[in-house]
């Protein structure tokens, strides 16, 4: 009964609020960035950048990344666009290959670096974790 009065409510209340403003902004400067926003190139941003690891400096996913930003720059119009490689004084972590499977009752692949880099966490090793426990190392 609650959860319909509060839907009920939220639709008799909601065309009545109105949507932030931004007194900065002209009404036409406002309406040349309304028309310039894309939630779909959003998207695609994070789609593209989300695909690499990027365990830490050094790392070829954040080059990929870097590469990434500079390309984009170019393609939007900026031009003295430089990416400068610095060294890193660290050895950089990146990841080969992973697996993560469920092996009984049924054998089954829960995650993998050949679906996503994402699955691996930072600086993880390799580990057999088959009949372990709660307190296992």
């Amino acid at each position: 009964m609650i959860r319909r009065f509060v839907v009920l409510f939220a639709f008799a209340v909601a065309p009545g609020l109105n949507a932030q403003s931004l007194p900065i902004l002209s009404p036409e400067q406002l309406q040349l960035i309304t028309q310039e926003i894309s939630g779909d190139a959003a998207y695609e941003h994070i789609r593209f950048m989300t695909q690499f690891h990027r365990g830490g400096g050094g790392a070829n996913g954040l080059w990929e990344a870097a590469l990434y930003h500079e390309r984009k720059a170019r393609e939007y119009g900026l031009e003295d666009v430089q990416l400068i490689k610095q060294a890193y004084g660290r050895r950089p972590w990146n990841a080969r290959f992973a697996d993560l499977w469920i092996v009984e009752p049924v054998k089954e692949r829960v995650a993998s670096t050949l679906q996503t880099q994402l699955h691996l966490a930072d600086f993880s090793r390799a580990a057999d974790v088959r009949g372990c426990r709660r307190g296992c190392q």
